[in-house]
């Protein structure tokens, strides 16, 4: 028993045992016409989960790759770029574009909070920038940021708007096409419920047509997204040797998200977000992410003042738990549990049951099972 852990942190999530065996089988040569068959369909069905009609990308590498690939490869040295700044994650693509040379501007508010689209109007209107970075959803807070609204600010604007889809990509609504995003980067662990190691990208049309036409080669060569985009197009083209392994885990994975449904998906992330957050409450206990912006795929939540950070996620651990620490100026004032992907109602209602034991371990007052009956209440 002491090796069956509840896997709850924000990513890498659970995942399918179907997905695991996939995994597990024989390689097959990555410049076969039967790979490439197998390779397009994952990225059809890719098309179908951003919900994009241009293209997408998937190469080996980790979800910062994704944030660094998806805005490099669209910006220029010298070019502007607004960077909209509300936890650790959003802070990197500020960071990425400075490396590559272009002047940032950063358009920040406290962690816990969400960018007014208001705000992004008026920083548009006052400069043109090339490009606009944003977290949909910031893992360190659990902030879930207002992308629909101020993509359309950010569309008017003639900027391209690159979002960082991370830890909402597969579990939270996120419409490429409809809502006016360019560029979507995200991973294999979160949501979509893959092992670690694969980069996700969907770019819309105009974001491939970018592609197409740019002139400068960025200073990275596996990086650069229009080094990959025959790939992608025709999969028996070449670039660098795809994790073929991970793909078929991925094609796994997107059967079994298209078998569920997006709606059904999207409305099972809520109800289990929902259920955890008032679960928090009724422990009388403070959410990290202001009302009306918490994200459904994670929730931040800080301690009472007589909790030690360290102590609690150990005991949580020998609950069969395992659950996340903070990030930056937070860290040792919250912990972070994630609830998207494969996790079921069962493993959320275990998880309330580990935090509610150990809070009563460490000798905060709770009324044990409030939490459990709060959530039920939800779920019901």
């Amino acid at each position: 028993m002491s090796e069956r852990k509840l896997l709850m942190i924000p990513g890498s999530t659970i995942q399918d045992p179907s997905v695991l065996r996939a995994m597990s089988q024989q390689s097959e040569s990555h410049l076969s016409l039967e790979w490439a068959k197998k390779f397009k369909s994952v990225l059809d069905d890719l098309k179908r989960i951003f919900i994009a009609k241009g293209e997408c990308f998937v190469f080996a590498g980790s979800g910062t790759l994704s944030q660094e690939s998806g805005l490099a490869s669209f910006i220029d040295q010298g070019d502007r770029v607004l960077c909209l700044n509300n936890g650790y994650f959003g802070a990197r693509f500020a960071d990425i574009a400075k490396r590559y040379g272009a002047h940032v501007d950063i358009l920040q508010v406290p962690w816990g909070r969400a960018v007014d689209p208001r705000d992004v109007e008026k920083a548009v209107k006052e400069k043109e920038f090339k490009a606009v970075t944003a977290a949909h959803v910031e893992t360190s807070t659990s902030v879930a940021m207002p992308i629909r609204e101020i993509a359309q600010v950010v569309k008017s604007s003639g900027a391209l708007f690159i979002v960082d889809t991370i830890a909402s990509f597969g579990g939270m609504e996120s419409r490429l096409d409809d809502w006016g995003v360019d560029v979507s980067c995200s991973c294999s662990q979160k949501c979509i419920g893959v092992p670690p190691g694969l980069v996700l990208i969907g770019a819309g049309k105009r974001a491939v047509e970018h592609l197409q036409q740019r002139k400068n080669e960025i200073p990275a060569f596996y990086a650069d997204l229009k080094n990959w985009l025959p790939c992608m197009i025709d999969p028996t083209k070449y670039h660098a040797t795809p994790p073929v392994n991970l793909i078929y885990a991925l094609r796994e994975a997107c059967r079994l998200i298209l078998e569920e449904g997006l709606e059904a998906r999207f409305a099972r992330h809520q109800q289990l977000a929902k259920a955890f957050r008032e679960a928090m409450k009724a422990l009388g206990l403070r959410l990290v992410a202001e009302p009306g912006f918490e994200a459904d795929t994670v929730t931040a939540t800080y301690y009472p003042p007589e909790i030690d950070d360290v102590a609690f996620r150990q005991e949580v651990e020998r609950n069969g738990v395992i659950i996340a620490r903070g990030f930056g100026p937070i860290e040792g004032k919250v912990f972070r549990v994630g609830h998207m992907g494969q996790v079921s109602a069962s493993d959320l209602l275990a998880t309330i049951a580990a935090i509610e034991r150990s809070f009563k371990a460490l000798g905060f007052g709770v009324e044990p099972g409030g939490g459990l009956a709060a959530a039920q209440k939800v779920l019901q």
